[in-house]
């Protein structure tokens, strides 16, 4: 899978509207996966198994553009609609202020700066 990844300032605000990756993986090991739609990034039903490599995946995407690869605090999950469906992403968190956030989409956001 192709990750995007952007590194932003520390974002302070929103985090409760963000499930954390493990309750996210919690959450699709219950129900068997989450239905998504067939995209080249993404398979249709990802179980828990697919949606841990993805976010391997993201966090190995992530420090070839920066993040040290130490998660100080629970990194979260946000959607993006594709064509008929939702899609996963990923937000890395700092502990501090003065640290970047990194982010893992898998669609371009072209708002966002470029790691």
């Amino acid at each position: 899978m192709k990750w995007h990844i952007y590194k932003t300032l520390s974002v302070d605000a929103f985090w409760n509207n963000l499930k954390t990756v493990a309750e996210t993986e919690r959450q699709i090991g219950r129900s068997g996966s989450v239905s998504l739609v067939v995209v080249e990034t993404q398979p249709a039903t990802p179980d828990a198994l697919a949606f841990a490599e993805g976010w391997l995946a993201a966090k190995t995407a992530a420090c070839e553009y920066g993040w040290d690869g130490v998660e100080r605090s629970e990194s979260m999950v946000f959607w993006l609609p594709s064509p008929s469906d939702f899609l996963y992403g990923f937000v890395i968190k700092p502990a501090f202020d003065n640290e970047s956030t990194f982010i893992a989409s898998p669609y371009p956001l072209p708002w966002l700066p470029a790691a």
